[in-house]
């Protein structure tokens, strides 16, 4: 059986939950022990004369039961289609519950490639980021928030023809699988953290149940107790999801009511954005358009037996159409989420 790591959020079927990570050649490594204050990073002086939004709404990676999601493939040429056009600041509007792993990885990855080549992100959270969707925020150097919005639990979690289960509890009777896994996991997530300076111990919080996370306005985020005015965000017991008044608190980002509160703080309310939603509508488009023709042909197979029954005289059983009993090879296939 094959069982391949993904992140949803709660608002799905799945509830999602991450495991620990190491940075170590496959051995599990100490959450960073020094506190590391950052305000926001600032945005840029120079004046933007151009910016694009991208949309990340519904699952992070492909979902076969109607439901809206986008594909790492559309974000890679949304992206790139910005930079042919000279645009250097994109807008990720994100309400997501989460979504497969890989699919994360691969955002993640172009986001820090593009911010490589000088391009800068900002992430609007519109409603939700859970879990893979809020790694994919913490990627971006630059965070709001709308005021119901939620960012975090991104524990990853199996789900198979044996049921849902975390991906930790999978594995724990195999420590050396275990140890390969965290440290390649991590490594994205702390050169994300890296390049928006921000301390690592924010998205351990979120995607590994024993991680802790402390604040206090004098020291900011850490991995441990640095004084008695220190306020315990997570515990060992629990994953981190943040509201929009606490990514204000901490310092990770802002609160603005839509998009154009964002364009006021930004000094954007003038510039006309390049919209670019139509990219991210491709790979959805394909999908439906494979199941509707999938769908055609089992029905016309199906019409067809019916028909050669009738023809030679026989009895044919009565044929039940309903939702619960088109069972598809994708629920049945073993699935991994966060």
């Amino acid at each position: 059986m094959k069982l391949v790591p993904s992140r949803l959020g709660t608002g799905l079927v799945l509830v999602t939950i991450t495991v620990s990570t190491s940075l170590g050649q496959g051995t599990p490594s100490t959450p960073p022990k020094q506190a590391i204050r950052y305000p926001a990073p600032p945005f840029p002086v120079v004046p933007i004369r151009r910016f694009a939004v991208i949309p990340l709404r519904g699952t992070v990676g492909p979902c076969e039961f109607g439901e809206p999601w986008f594909s790492c493939v559309d974000f890679a040429a949304a992206v790139e289609k910005a930079e042919e056009a000279s645009i250097q600041t994109i807008i990720l509007e994100i309400d997501s519950p989460g979504g497969f792993t890989r699919t994360e990885d691969e955002i993640i990855a172009c986001i820090l490639q593009a911010q490589g080549r000088g391009v800068t992100f900002v992430a609007l959270i519109d409603r939700d980021a859970g879990s893979a969707a809020a790694l994919i925020a913490l990627a971006c150097p630059h965070i709001y928030a709308t005021p119901a919005a939620r960012l975090g639990a991104a524990v990853t979690v199996l789900s198979g023809p044996n049921g849902v289960m975390s991906l930790e509890k999978a594995m724990k009777d195999d420590p050396a699988l275990r140890a390969k896994y965290h440290s390649f996991n991590a490594a994205l997530h702390a050169a994300a953290a890296e390049a928006n300076d921000r301390c690592l111990c924010l998205s351990m919080a979120m995607y590994q149940l024993d991680a802790e996370l402390w604040w206090s306005p004098t020291v900011g985020l850490s991995a441990t107790k640095q004084d008695d005015s220190t306020e315990q965000v997570d515990s060992k017991t629990t994953v981190l999801t943040l509201t929009a008044s606490q990514v204000a608190r901490f310092g990770l980002g802002g609160v603005a009511q839509d998009r154009g509160g964002v364009l006021r703080s930004l000094g954007l309310s003038s510039v006309k954005p390049v919209d670019l939603s139509k990219m991210m509508e491709e790979s959805p488009k394909h999908l439906a358009s494979m199941l509707k023709r999938k769908r055609d042909l089992a029905r016309q197979a199906e019409d067809s037996r019916l028909r050669e029954g009738k023809s030679q005289g026989g009895t044919t059983p009565t044929l039940d159409r309903s939702p619960r009993n088109r069972s598809t090879a994708y629920e049945k296939r073993t699935k991994a989420w966060s």
